[in-house]
């Protein structure tokens, strides 16, 4: 796996359940990764938190950024995916001040890419996230996972998640924790690495691949001894076994999200804000001048 570049790492963000818990660092919440997205009428990008549904809904609406700022978002404030375990959220431009975020049209794996790459099983992928066991106090201090692909979604076929729904995911095989949900994982494919029918790749990929929900887990039955000598399964009991395989949502699912009417109108309104605030600035200075 080649080195991480060192960006990827300050885009990574931390949640939290309370004002508290994020200035101690507590191992609480999860983890989540900054995106902006464009507009078509000026170079203006406007930023966005990701991370999972179940995070936000477990009370995770305070953000600690790379350089320690915390930011509340409040529950309204996030959209949600549906059964898709994903959370989305606008940061203000002060807030956007200073962090580096995945420019998600150019970053964000699409379903057409996927193909196109050949991505499939045994592809490389990274997880950058919080460990609740070493988080950091006064700023984030995020840890990288190593893993590969297992399977590829198949909306035909979805995958039970740890919430009960069906979705379309993938699982990839990397250890994770309780923390490290809503982390962002990378697809890595290399210069020259083979894809299934060739060689051609002819530079390295980096790519969003989607957002990790936690492992597949699953469920062993539990035994009793009754009577000595005989084991019968008890119903009413089992163990969720761990599987170091991850649920991850796909990151097109909140490409298509942000792609939403409702969504680029406020864009479009966001980056008329900025450019009255930029125009302001300028004639101020011009008139101090």
């Amino acid at each position: 796996m080649p080195r991480i570049p060192d960006d990827f790492l300050k885009a990574v963000v931390f949640i939290y359940p309370s004002q508290d818990a994020a200035l101690e660092g507590l191992p609480e919440g999860g983890s989540g990764f900054l995106v902006s997205h464009g507009t078509p009428e000026s170079d203006l990008r406007t930023c966005y938190v990701v991370t999972n549904a179940h995070v936000v809904e477990s009370g995770g609406q305070w953000v600690r950024l790379d350089d320690g700022r915390i930011v509340n978002i409040p529950n309204e404030d996030w959209q949600t995916g549906i059964p898709d375990d994903y959370a989305v959220a606008r940061l203000t431009v002060s807030d956007c001040t200073n962090t580096v975020q995945f420019p998600i049209e150019t970053m964000a794996l699409t379903p057409e890419e996927a193909q196109e790459l050949n991505v499939g099983p045994g592809d490389d992928t990274f997880m950058i996230g919080r460990f609740s066991g070493h988080a950091g106090r006064a700023a984030n201090n995020p840890v990288a996972r190593f893993g590969n692909i297992s399977l590829m979604p198949n909306r035909d076929d979805p995958i039970l998640d740890g919430r009960g729904h069906r979705v379309e995911a993938y699982l990839v095989e990397m250890h994770t924790l309780s923390g490290f949900s809503g982390s962002a994982v990378c697809l890595l494919i290399e210069s020259g690495s083979f894809r299934g029918n060739s060689y051609a790749n002819p530079s390295t990929e980096i790519r969003l691949l989607g957002i990790d929900t936690g492992q597949k887990l699953i469920p062993i039955p539990v035994k009793e001894q009754a009577p000595p000598g005989h084991w019968t399964v008890r119903s009413d009991l089992r163990i969720d076994a761990m599987t170091a395989i991850s649920i991850v949502t796909p990151i097109w699912k909140v490409t298509e999200r942000l792609l939403r009417d409702d969504m680029a109108q406020e864009r479009a309104e966001h980056a008329e804000q900025q450019l009255l605030a930029r125009q302001t600035t300028t004639a101020s200075h011009t008139d101090t001048d």
